[in-house]
């Protein structure tokens, strides 16, 4: 069965705006709308895609949906999940089922199970427990990484105060916090008063949907609650007007960029510091709730005592001294949910081992007898027992919150990058962070606890792997499918770093960088928000590695138009070079032609997306579900078997071959002996 395209689910309304479309766009899974135009591949990796069934294409966009939503966590659980959690235990009960005279081994693939189920959750609820704990029992802020904290303190201590000398609300914070987003992304020294309404704009839209979430969250607590049909629906519907307003930046943002080929548009910059602009959204919010109400009830109680020639003053230091608070707590809090995270993986291995039982079970059928190796547990007993004694340096002395905080929050230097490495995003972990998870918390604990030299060398093979497939080899993998088409359809899958090379593609965090639904989105629709209109769009794909020739075959009616164009500046569509394309493309922007190509491609769920949106997808679910499974799942554990098989072997030889050689020396001795009787018998 042939597919066209895989769309999020948008009602088709006659007249409906474009504010009216993004209002509608989810990230969940619907069925596709097949266009009049079915785009057509002329490379044989594009004819292998259009085979592909459209229940399959749909299951890959929900997997795709689940884990941009969720991030780190649903990705690194899905992974684990279906590539570890499932088959391990599968082909653990397999494990020497030949040499053990048909008996499945139960024992190993218990600890198979214990090992594979406990590992990847702890990795993220852990982190999500204390999160959770923080902001309910702490302060609502707790969430919020330590330099937002500090770009929102700046912001609010810098506005403190009204003009009619009281101090300001949640919503002017808001409507401060947009100016600022919007004032960076235009590139202005201060603030336009275009700038100033639309900051306003935006803070309505998000009051109406703090106002939705919070009928939601009525509803599904009140006593006479509605349907849970409508609370979801009113969830939703606050879910998209966040998004709407991430969008209307995002456009902003590229109608003012300079750099449109390497700009992210969904990220926007306050004081200094860049983030996702729907987290900035989101933590202000956080921010607010916390920071700018304290603020509020603390001028209260200056005005009661009558410090009034003072509390503007007081209550500017008031928001410092509370900021700097945060900013220390939540250094405080990533550190300790570090150090949770590997304080429960260093007893995982005591949890799989104790469900093993004695023994390893990995050589059961292969050996007559499983103990641990002599040199293994004289290892242990020879560990040097660390020192608790008073230490002879001097302990650090600390200054006051606000220069703690000051250091916590510098923008250079060492100290910095270790702080943003060990920052967590939520529940999940950095990329740093999770390395070391991996190193500290999983490799060096399994690796000192192993059992033996198999279990040991068991350990190292198949972890270091998993550890290496986890963080690198899903993002490489897609990285590289990924440019096969974009050589297929001419369309950008990924932005390049400016000094791109082919080296990029192996880089998981830096080099070339996939993009998600929404950055597919905001790049491939309303082409016109560029800066310079289509040349802008054209830079971009073309700065991208991208192919316009290619690029305008997706859709038919689009092809036909380049097709004249270029046909009526004696050029053809095969051979023109993309400088040649744009050229063309730019000198008829305001032609009849090209207008009908820019509308066209306004929608949020035009060709260009929905190929983008559909092959990312179908290319996610097959590393999720066959690429990681068949190495770690399957592979691993396979090779694994074979390996210690074969030392055993080898080993088990060698132990023959010397009792041979000792009972052939033996036999020999005794000839020996009795022909040294006998001849000293003959020469008495």
């Amino acid at each position: 069965m042939q597919i066209n395209h895989i769309n999020h689910q948008i009602p088709r309304k006659i007249g409906k705006t474009r504010e009216d479309s993004r209002r509608n766009i989810s990230n969940k899974a619907s069925l596709p709308i097949t266009t009049s135009h079915s785009p057509s591949f002329k490379s044989a990796g594009a004819g292998l895609f259009s085979l592909i069934p459209q229940k399959l294409a749909q299951f890959s966009l929900w997997i795709t949906n689940q884990i941009e939503n969720g991030g780190l966590f649903v990705s690194f659980t899905l992974q684990d999940m279906i590539g570890t959690n499932i088959p391990r235990p599968i082909m653990g009960l397999m494990r020497n089922k030949k040499e053990n005279h048909g008996q499945t081994n139960k024992k190993f693939a218990l600890k198979e199970l214990t090992r594979e189920m406990m590992t990847g959750p702890s990795m993220f609820i852990i982190p999500l427990t204390c999160l959770t704990f923080a902001k309910k029992k702490l302060a609502k802020s707790a969430e919020i990484p330590r330099l937002l904290i500090k770009s929102f303190g700046e912001i609010h201590a810098s506005n403190a105060i009204n003009k009619l000398g009281e101090a300001i609300d949640k919503e002017t914070f808001y409507e401060k916090v947009f100016e600022e987003i919007l004032k960076n992304a235009k590139g202005e020294t201060e603030v336009s008063s275009a700038t100033i309404e639309k900051a306003k704009e935006l803070t309505q839209k998000l009051k109406e949907a703090i106002s939705q979430n919070f009928v939601n969250i009525k509803n599904n607590y009140s006593a006479q609650t509605t349907s849970k049909l409508s609370a979801k629906l009113n969830k939703s519907l606050s879910k998209d007007k966040i998004q709407e307003i991430v969008y209307d930046i995002a456009d902003i943002t590229k109608q003012y960029s300079d750099d449109v080929a390497h700009t992210d548009f969904l990220q926007s910059t306050i004081k200094g510091t860049t983030a996702s602009t729907k987290e900035i959204i989101n933590f202000m919010q956080s921010y607010a709730d916390d920071v700018v109400e304290k603020a509020k009830t603390r001028l209260t109680e200056l005005k009661n005592n009558q410090f009034v020639e003072h509390y503007s003053q007081m209550l500017q230091s008031f928001i410092k001294e509370k900021v700097n608070k945060r900013i220390v707590g939540r250094v405080g809090l990533n550190i300790l949910m570090y150090a949770l995270v590997l304080g429960f993986l260093q007893l995982i291995p005591k949890f799989y081992n104790k469900a093993e039982g004695k023994g390893n079970a990995g050589l059961k059928g292969l050996v007559n007898e499983q103990t641990p190796s002599k040199s293994n547990s004289e290892n242990k007993s020879n560990k040097a027992k660390p020192s608790f004694g008073k230490s002879t340096s001097k302990q650090p002395s600390f200054g006051s919150m606000q220069d703690i905080a000051t250091k916590l929050t510098t923008n250079s230097g060492f100290k910095t990058k270790l702080l943003n490495a060990f920052e967590f995003e939520g529940c999940n972990v950095s990329f740093p962070l999770l390395l070391g998870i991996m190193g500290f918390g999983i490799l060096l604990p399994r690796t000192r606890q192993a059992k033996d030299k198999y279990d040991k060398a068991e350990i190292i093979r198949r972890d270091s792997i998993t550890c290496l497939i986890m963080c690198f080899g899903e993002k490489v993998v897609r990285k590289l499918v990924s440019a096969i088409y974009e050589k297929a359809t001419g369309l950008v899958f990924a932005r390049k770093p400016k000094n791109y090379t082919k080296f990029d593609y192996f880089r998981p965090i830096n080099g070339v960088r996939l993009l998600n639904t929404e950055q597919v989105i905001n790049s491939y629709s309303n082409i016109d928000k560029y800066k310079n209109g289509i040349e802008g769009f054209c830079d971009f794909i073309i700065q991208n590695k991208g192919h316009l020739n290619k690029l305008f075959k997706v859709d038919k009616t689009a092809q036909e138009t380049v097709e004249n164009l270029l046909i009526s500046n004696g050029k053809n569509i095969e051979t023109a070079s993309n400088e040649e394309i744009k050229e063309i493309l730019v000198k008829a922007q305001e032609t009849e032609a090209i207008k009908s190509i820019i509308e066209k491609f306004k929608s949020p769920n035009n060709p260009w997306v929905s190929k983008i949106k559909t092959i990312n997808a179908v290319t996610t679910a097959f590393v999720v579900c066959v690429f990681v499974p068949a190495i770690l799942g399957f592979g691993l554990p396979a090779i694994n078997s074979l390996k210690t098989k074969k030392k055993v072997k080898e080993e088990n030889m060698l132990k023959e071959g010397m009792n041979r050689n000792y009972f052939n020396y033996n036999e020999f001795s005794k000839k020996d002996e009795k022909a040294n009787n006998i001849f000293g018998d003959f020469i008495k």
